[in-house]
This record gives structure tokens, C-alpha cells and sequence, in this order.
């Protein structure tokens, strides 16, 4: 992505929901269990307050962007909107490297001019496998986000 002139939440899908199945259909059904959990925590955070308080979540929006090779879409799989910060979440069923410039050069940026505030980015995935993490730093709940200063983590998440 170059030069992002505009983003904004897109009300049409611009594409047909793919027919999963094998590993594909096992990732969606993680994403899913991953969707209802930072429901579940965006939910508790709104009656108890803490670093989470007036969080919003917003799962698998599509956001539609124009930059300067023209209109394109994108659909990051979680957002989790903060007053002064946002987190995006990307699932993977299996940890890999290639998420990063995925988050960096795509989401990352388009979230940032969609909410106007600035953005960290979250791996959460089910298996590690045996890839190294990178310059992504590990955690094993999200709230410890909060106790780094980094931008790319990676999260160990059985959703």
C-alpha cells in the first residue's frame, strides 16, 4: 500500500464467503472461538473497567481504502478500538512469519487513518509450531500487551 488517501467500514462484502474445508474450515472455527472470547472480555471490561474500559470490538469488518494504486478492500480479522489505542488481531491456526508484513503493511496503516489513533498488532494463534517468533514479542494473555513497549506480538491463544 502506498500513499492511503481514504479508508472507511465498508457496508457491502466485495466478495462471496469461500466453502472451507480441511485446515482452512479448522482456522475459521479458531478464529470464531477467538471472536467469542475477546467478546467476552471486551464485554467484562465495559462493567469493570481497568486498561480495557470503553473498548469496542469490531470482528471481521471490511474496510474499503483508496490509495495511490487506486481502490482495493481488506478485512482484518479483529479490531479491538481503545479511547487512545487500537489492537489488531490476526488468527492463524498454526504461528507463521508471513503475518507480519500482512499487519504491518496493510492493516496496521489502514486501521490507524480509519480510528485516527495509533495501532499495535497481535498473531494469536492456536499451534507455535517450530518457527521462530521474530521481533514479535511473546505473550500468553492479552492484557499483557499493556506491560511492553513493542508494536508486534504473538499470542499463544487456545480461544
Amino acid at each position: 500500500m502506498t500513499d492511503l488517501l481514504a479508508v472507511e467500514i465498508s457496508a457491502i462484502r466485495p466478495h462471496a464467503p469461500p466453502r472451507l474445508t480441511g485446515l482452512k474450515a479448522k482456522g475459521l472455527a479458531y478464529q470464531r472461538r477467538l471472536g467469542k472470547m475477546l467478546q467476552r472480555l471486551v464485554d467484562t471490561a465495559a462493567a469493570t473497567g481497568g486498561p480495557w474500559a470503553g473498548s469496542k470490538l469490531l470482528a471481521e469488518v471490511w474496510l474499503r481504502f483508496h490509495d495511490a494504486n487506486g481502490p482495493g478492500y481488506a478485512q482484518p480479522d479483529f479490531i479491538i478500538h481503545l479511547p487512545d489505542l487500537a489492537i489488531v488481531i490476526d488468527a492463524k491456526l498454526t504461528h507463521t512469519p508471513l503475518v507480519e508484513p500482512q499487519l504491518f503493511g496493510l492493516y496496521k496503516p489502514l486501521v490507524e487513518k480509519l480510528l485516527g489513533v495509533p495501532a499495535v498488532c497481535v498473531e494469536a494463534f492456536y499451534n507455535p509450531g517450530v518457527k521462530p517468533l521474530g521481533r514479535a514479542q511473546a505473550i500468553e494473555a492479552l492484557e499483557e500487551l499493556f506491560d511492553f513497549d513493542t508494536d508486534f506480538y504473538a499470542w499463544h491463544s487456545l480461544a
